[in-house]
């Protein structure tokens, strides 16, 4: 499945009342290609993801909560479980640690 996420960044860039030159200059690539990807005419790379969401000053999982609705699709669990989940992990490690302390 190809994801769509062309209108996912033109409500982002919209959002902070920028132009295509300006993210496009922010993260390094030609307004031509910033462009492609928002008309959905060119595939994006991690790299350039990771420099959108630190652009943007969001989270990766809101990007793809962003994607996700766009294409219609569940791409991930709800993100108050993703969180959760994150949280019993740092629990168990800190346990780990403490116990291994004593």
């Amino acid at each position: 499945m190809i994801l769509k996420f062309g209108s996912s960044l033109v409500k982002l860039r919209k959002t902070k009342n920028l132009t295509q030159r300006e993210v496009a200059d922010g993260i390094f690539v030609s307004r031509s290609i910033y462009a492609a990807w928002e008309a959905n005419k060119n595939e994006i790379t991690f790299t350039h993801v990771f420099r959108l969401v630190k652009f943007f000053n969001i989270s990766i999982i809101e990007l793809l909560l962003m994607i996700e609705n766009e294409n219609q699709v569940q791409l991930l669990i709800h993100p108050e479980e993703l969180y959760a989940e994150q949280i019993l992990q740092e629990i168990k490690s800190i346990k780990s640690l403490l116990s291994s302390k004593m």
